[in-house]
């Protein structure tokens, strides 16, 4: 195995821990409503309550998918690096 396959065989298994990281983040995100937020207690409207609610949701999507695309780059950026290494591997054979 020549010294770039090795080199690059490396940076695809820290990158692949990379992207298993953000995977595992964005599955840990937790929904609060919006008044949890904000630091403010819970509004007295059931119907104002409920919106509080749907942001808190609309905005745990957000972060998850969010960090959900950083995982999915940093998987795509591992699965081209081990390619990378296999290659220089082949050629350097």
């Amino acid at each position: 195995m020549s010294f770039i396959s090795l080199i690059l065989a490396l940076l695809g298994a820290a990158t692949g821990v990379v992207s298993a990281y953000y995977w595992y983040l964005s599955a840990q995100v937790q929904i609060s409503p919006l008044w949890v937020d904000l630091g403010v207690i819970e509004p007295l409207g059931s119907s104002q309550s409920q919106a509080h609610w749907v942001v808190g949701i609309i905005n745990a999507a957000n972060k998850s998918a969010r960090l959900n695309r950083i995982a999915a780059l940093a998987t795509a950026a591992a699965t081209l690096l081990a390619a990378a290494s296999g290659v220089a591997t082949a050629l350097t054979s």
